[in-house]
């Protein structure tokens, strides 16, 4: 892992974090440092997030965008679990950002995203966890991505920043809605909820 880098808003407080490997680097978000960890896994990611916000107290939301580090490094399904269960018992609001997929990187790299994407969907569905769908955004969209196939444009960075921006937005609403309707009615039925 090498060193990261972070990008800080200069006009309002920072309330989120948005945390993640090189796929991030450009990714700038209203209200929120942006972490790029060049390399990192899952485990990594966690180990800087806990840095921050031992110094970043007003931080409520963090988003973990999960690459395509643990793959290539053949981390396991499991292992990745077991980190966002520590995410979910540290932070307040957490978001798991969803990898993009490669263009022009080969049937095996593209098949091991779409794996990845489509267990971490189901995984963050049933533990109640928010998921940032990215892959179909970036899906056959080449003119998204560097020369490298792997890393988003500034293009491609915009568009991600704006989808997790908007996700987290909708999700939170959500959560909302959701706190309201179980405060005001003690007798609604469960299948209603989101």
């Amino acid at each position: 892992m090498t060193s990261s880098t972070s990008t800080r808003p200069h006009q309002h407080p920072v309330t989120t974090l948005v945390i993640g490997d090189s796929i991030i680097r450009n990714v700038k978000i209203s209200s929120a440092i942006a972490c790029c960890v060049p390399g990192a896994t899952v485990h990594d990611i966690e180990v800087k997030a806990m840095e921050i916000l031992a110094n970043e107290p007003d931080i409520n939301k963090v988003i973990v965008h999960v690459g395509t580090n643990d793959i290539c490094k053949e981390q396991s399904e499991k292992g990745v679990y077991e980190h966002v269960q520590c995410f979910e018992k540290n932070w307040k609001h957490v978001y798991i950002s969803g990898p993009i997929p490669s263009c022009g990187c080969g049937v095996g790299c593209f098949s091991r995203l779409l794996a990845r994407h489509t267990w971490l969907l189901s995984a963050c569905a049933a533990h109640n966890v928010a998921f940032i769908d990215n892959f179909n955004l970036f899906w056959e969209s080449c003119q998204l991505f560097r020369a490298d196939g792997i890393h988003p444009n500034w293009s491609g960075a915009k568009l991600l920043a704006e989808n997790i921006s908007f996700s987290v937005i909708h999700s939170s609403a959500q959560l909302t809605g959701n706190q309201n309707a179980s405060t005001s009615s003690t007798h609604s039925d469960q299948s209603h909820r989101y």
